[in-house]
């Protein structure tokens, strides 16, 4: 059998250069558009300073990708083991600054706070992990749709970090016209302050026609609800200032309640992803947690609700809701979400939402029929769309289970019938994991004829096809796996 290919990235052109490196627009193994930022040495002087470049771009890497947040910009895949270490992130659709650039009158109000409200989303979670930023400026907030997420973490900091200061003279201070006066002295200097100064600059373009180098003349351009916060963010003294994005969260969601008496007319996925940012941040979790799941119910034909929104639900949410009465209700919209957009997808770049979607849910719901129906779907895309990723999430998932039973024979009779190349394709990443005789056979073996399978979720008071939605309360209060626990 042969040994699963390592991902490579195909470079296609630079996008962007910095103190660290470079990032490039790259295609993906699987064909998808990708931003691989890489490390190089290029124009560094002397092993110290390269020693420090290294360890900065480590550290930039390793604080990006433990902040799993909406509103910041996660890390797809990294090799940090190499000469030229490199992350790959999602392709953005653009920079806030080229939103900016692109209304030079000013956004509209409501539009402005909106992405500023999820921006701050973002760092308040940063700032309660004791992370810093240290260059917020809209070339490093970046714009999928309307929805912002924050990158560049490159001159980061974690306030509790015990190593070492690196050397600062090669990456600066900061950015001209967004640093706070304290950090222009010297970047050790920054606190969490610090970001708020910036954003404070950010906020003051986002809702005038005025560039970051008229906001301290004319802060008073800004509306008139919001003079006070632009003001208290721009303080020379920090500790004048709001002391964390949490407390400049707060002021804006004030400032916005106070000027916005309409019903909430957002989407379905809007009035979820604030609901879910709600729940991140640590606002009313429980409160929060069951209106995601009251909006996911409610709006079962919402194709993009369930395809966009639902598969990228945190690790966090997850592991919450099963530990709460909202279990099997969660439970049911996960047989609804495979059932409408999972069972039959053949969309190839749509397969990696899907088992990344099902692997985080496996430790969480011990349910035996539902782990083999996510087992199962996991399976068929990876071989339905020869998906690499794919096949090595299954082949992790049914190791973490075949050595027990009523697992093995269940994995084993997945295998059993699929198509000689198709047995060869997963073969090769079940190759990596000790494994009963009974995977082996499976795989070796001729293919056996399929037989029907039935949906696990189904019972005899409910099919598959069921969604209805009761006159009541619970709209699943006869839920046939209310006792199965």
């Amino acid at each position: 059998m042969s040994t699963p290919p390592t991902p490579t990235y195909t470079l296609v052109k630079e996008i962007g250069r910095g103190g660290q490196g470079s990032a490039w627009l790259a295609t993906a193994p699987d064909g998808s558009q990708v931003v691989v930022k890489r490390f190089e040495a290029d124009g560094i002087e002397g092993p110290e300073e390269l020693a420090d470049a290294r360890e900065r771009f480590r550290r930039e890497y390793e604080m990006t990708s433990s902040l799993d947040h909406p509103n910041i910009i996660p890390i797809l895949s990294a090799n940090m083991g190499i000469d030229n270490p490199f992350y790959v992130m999602p392709v953005a659709d653009q920079s806030l600054r080229a939103v900016l650039e692109s209304n030079p009158s000013g956004l509209d109000l409501d539009r402005a706070l909106a992405i500023f409200q999820r921006i701050l989303e973002g760092m308040s979670f940063a700032h309660r992990q004791n992370h810093l930023h240290r260059d917020l400026k809209p070339e490093n907030v970046l714009m999928f749709g309307d929805s912002p997420r924050v990158a560049d973490f490159g001159l980061g900091r974690n306030i509790d970090s015990k190593t070492s200061t690196l050397t600062l003279s090669r990456f600066g201070m900061g950015t001209e016209w967004y640093v706070a006066p304290e950090q222009r002295q010297s970047l050790h200097n920054a606190v969490k302050a610090s970001d708020v100064f910036s954003l404070g600059i950010l906020l003051f373009e986002l809702t005038t026609p005025h560039t970051c180098q008229e906001a301290h003349l004319m802060r008073d351009a800004v509306p008139a609800q919001l003079q006070h916060i632009v003001h208290k963010c721009l303080e020379y003294d920090p500790s004048a200032r709001y002391q964390d994005c949490t407390e400049l969260l707060d002021a804006i969601t004030r400032a916005i309640a106070r000027t916005s008496t309409a019903v909430d007319s957002r989407s379905p996925k809007a009035r979820a992803q604030s609901a879910l940012i709600s729940f991140s941040n640590g606002v009313d979790p429980a409160e929060n947690a069951a209106l995601v799941i009251e909006i996911l119910e409610q709006s079962q034909h919402d194709a993009e609700l369930y395809r966009s929104f639902l598969p990228k639900l945190p690790k966090s949410f997850i592991k919450a809701i099963a530990e709460s009465d909202y279990r099997q209700r969660f439970m049911k919209i996960l047989r609804h979400y495979d059932k409408e957009f999972a069972s039959d997808n053949s969309d190839f770049n749509y397969t990696d939402e899907i088992w990344k979607f099902y692997e985080k849910c496996l430790p969480f719901f011990p349910d035996y029929s539902l782990q083999m129906l996510l087992i199962r779907r996991i399976l068929d895309q990876a071989v339905r769309n020869h998906r690499y990723d794919g096949a090595r999430c299954f082949a992790r998932v049914a190791a973490d289970k075949w050595n027990t039973d009523p697992f093995l024979s269940s994995i084993a009779e997945l295998l059993a019938p699929l198509a000689s190349s198709e047995k060869e394709f997963i073969a090769a990443y079940v190759a990596d994991f000790s494994r009963p005789a009974e995977i082996d056979r499976a795989l070796s073996e001729p293919p056996t004829k399929s037989q029907p399978t039935t949906d696990p979720w189904a019972s005899d008071n409910e099919t598959a096809d069921t969604f209805a939605l009761p006159d009541q309360a619970d709209p699943w209060a006869d839920d046939p796996f209310a006792d199965r626990d």
